[in-house]
């Protein structure tokens, strides 16, 4: 009897691992986003991308929200003691520009709100662009985009 107890326990831990890694598993614990439809379904497709660790974090410790049309670009906060806030402006992010956030917020990068725009170091930024090439992205978001003035 224990033997098919615990058949039965790993077929259904199996079963439910396959679930959590598939794109519905992703959406049901990023929750209802508060963002566009069309930014949410990149939003899940990408962390559906991310290595398990690093969806496990973006699950506890990141939220994502759109601006107003007139918004700004993207970039990642964070206040003592709440989640990273992952802010995306007009324009629609490819998978790559969602991830490239991402990164810098598992990172501890920040951009202090009233900047006008993102303002992260040279380093920073190759870190996070390394990081994206680690986790299986390319293009866009891997390289460098910040310029000194």
């Amino acid at each position: 009897m224990k033997k098919d107890r615990q058949q039965a326990f790993e077929k259904a831990h199996a079963e439910y691992e396959e679930w959590e890694n598939s794109l519905e598993g992703v959406a049901y614990w990023l929750g209802d986003l508060p963002v566009p439809e069309a930014l949410e379904s990149v939003i899940i497709k990408t962390v559906h991308k991310l290595p398990s660790q690093i969806r496990e974090f973006v699950y506890y410790e990141c939220r994502f929200i759109s601006l107003d049309p007139a918004g700004g670009q993207a970039c990642c906060l964070q206040k003592v003691k709440q989640p990273w806030l992952l802010v995306f402006g007009q324009d629609l992010p490819d998978e790559n520009a969602i991830a490239h956030e991402i990164a810098s917020a598992w990172l501890g990068h920040q951009s202090g709100p009233g900047l006008g725009e993102l303002r992260e170091a040279r380093v920073e930024e190759e870190a996070a662009g390394d990081l994206l090439g680690k986790w299986g992205f390319s293009g866009f978001g891997t390289e460098i985009g910040w310029q000194k003035p």
